[in-house]
């Protein structure tokens, strides 16, 4: 479950299969925003369900989780024609925020700070 492989908030990705560049980009913004977390990237985890791009940056935070997990089907808006979005989730393993395909990262970064400061 969500709970067991979160320690605090947690940004999960759930690509389409073959999305490629893209996920590759959304990948390598995903580790930007972690690294910026500077002393609190203990406290954040990437959850990535499907293949992870063989070329993205790996690190501890990265969990990642089989493509045919049932927990994607549960995501609200999983599957969007514009790309791949993402998901904060808290540490109880509620979806509390969705972004669209295409978001700037920045804004990622600034609402899981915020959600830090509160758990």
């Amino acid at each position: 479950t969500t709970q067991q492989l979160t320690r605090g908030a947690a940004s999960r990705a759930a690509p389409a299969p073959g999305c490629a560049d893209a996920c590759l980009a959304l990948a390598r913004d995903l580790d930007k925003v972690w690294q910026l977390f500077g002393h609190n990237a203990d406290e954040v985890d990437i959850l990535w369900i499907g293949d992870y791009p063989a070329q993205a940056p790996r690190h501890a935070a990265l969990r990642q989780v089989r493509a045919d997990d049932p927990l994607r089907a549960r995501l609200p808006q999983v599957d969007d024609a514009a790309g791949t979005p993402v998901y904060v989730i808290d540490p109880h393993g509620f979806v509390i925020l969705r972004y669209a395909p295409g978001f700037d990262p920045g804004h990622l970064r600034t609402d899981v700070a915020k959600l830090i400061k509160l758990i």
